[in-house]
């Protein structure tokens, strides 16, 4: 074995050892991309989660507004009073509006010509059940709790 064989597995050697080393670095930089991306994915998940979760707890806190009012102890009898018919108000407030406004639509449809009831039928059947199932909905989440 002269000098030359010598150097050229030395390099040899060298080259392949670095080759190895950048493959292998190659591939622990890959897997801690992909483990990071895991990461960011579970992360994205959780905060998606606790999205979903917080409108939820949201959504069933504002179906809660049917419960009974609460007077504070000692609170004047005018101030119970007025309690007691901004409740009453409250709670008529979506079924009258929803009666006032099918009466307002049977008016308009039978105060109009035959014509002009032909044009406007669609219309009112929209807003007609719109406001039915506004009320039936309310109604249904109320009974819901």
């Amino acid at each position: 074995m002269n000098i030359i064989d010598i150097l050229f597995n030395a390099a040899g050697g060298g080259v392949v050892g670095s080759i190895l080393h950048l493959g292998t670095s190659f591939f622990e930089t890959w897997q801690e991309k992909k483990k990071a991306e895991t990461e960011i994915m579970l992360m994205n998940a959780k905060v998606a989660a606790a999205e979903k979760q917080s409108a939820w707890d949201a959504f069933t806190a504002s179906q809660k507004t049917n419960e009974a009012i609460q007077i504070p102890s000692g609170a004047a009898s005018w101030v119970a009073s007025l309690m007691g018919i901004v409740e009453a108000l409250r709670a008529f407030t979506r079924p009258g509006l929803t009666w006032a406004l099918l009466g307002v639509l049977s008016l308009a449809y039978f105060k109009a010509s035959e014509e002009v009831q032909a044009g406007m039928i669609s219309e009112l059947q929209f807003a007609a059940f719109t406001a039915i199932f506004w009320w039936l909905g309310s109604r249904y989440s109320a009974s819901k709790k």
